[in-house]
């Protein structure tokens, strides 16, 4: 059963005035909670495990979701006390986690077709695939840069020093990863993120990491166009 992580910890401080102390991953689109995009996508390209990491908002999120039948999912939780980080709270939760797995982030839109991402990173026999694309703000995002063959040689997180030549190909938050690429990793700092933190070490380590290359419509729901797009 093809599994998906769904990072729904945050708690919204861009989106406030519409949310109050909700997490952002409840932010209603076109009539909905945002999250309820992601579980249909999963649906629709056959993931049917999913794992929510809750913090801020958990008992909301669980109120709303359920245990995933509407979906014809199956939905299982894990709480943080404290956020701990995108790397940080996947890692704490190895024990759950399916051979291979796709992660997303509670607080995106997107419309990507899942299942073929799914089958590139098995194909490219990698440790990590990531989503990568252009975007109109690349001098706040972390940039990936590939060889000719989209694996990733190195990662510039944001900020980049002034002048630097850096390509416009953004990591999008989206991945397939191994879980046994992660069984030796350790967290050294409180937040461990994966852009910023995790997958720069584990290139600098010699992991094999590939890059997913596509226009289909990723975006953070804190961005205003993105919370009025949809689909």
């Amino acid at each position: 059963m093809k599994q998906v992580v769904i990072l729904a910890g945050g708690k919204g401080t861009r989106l406030v005035k519409k949310l109050g102390n909700l997490p952002k991953a409840l932010a209603e689109i076109d009539g909905q909670p945002l999250i309820f995009r992601h579980f249909e996508l999963a649906a629709l390209h056959d993931f049917r495990d999913v794992l929510l990491l809750v913090c801020q908002g958990a008992d909301a999120i669980r109120d709303q979701c359920g245990d995933g039948s509407r979906w014809g999912l199956r939905i299982s939780y894990a709480e943080e006390i404290e956020p701990r980080g995108t790397a940080g709270a996947v890692l704490g939760v190895l024990d759950q986690l399916s051979e291979h797995f796709l992660v997303t982030y509670g607080d995106t839109v997107l419309n990507v077709d899942l299942d073929r991402m799914w089958r590139r990173h098995l194909m490219a026999s990698a440790a990590a695939t990531l989503l990568v694309h252009p975007n109109d703000h690349p001098h706040d995002s972390d940039i990936v840069e590939l060889d000719s063959d989209d694996w990733v040689r190195a990662i510039h997180p944001y900020p980049h020093d002034e002048g630097k030549d850096v390509p416009n190909l953004v990591n999008g938050a989206l991945y397939v990863i191994e879980r046994a690429a992660l069984t030796s990793q350790t967290i050294d700092r409180q937040v461990y993120d994966f852009g910023k933190h995790l997958f720069p070490k584990m290139v600098a380590e010699g992991a094999h990491l590939h890059g997913y290359r596509t226009r289909e419509y990723i975006k953070d729901a804190g961005n205003a166009g993105a919370a009025s797009a949809g689909y």
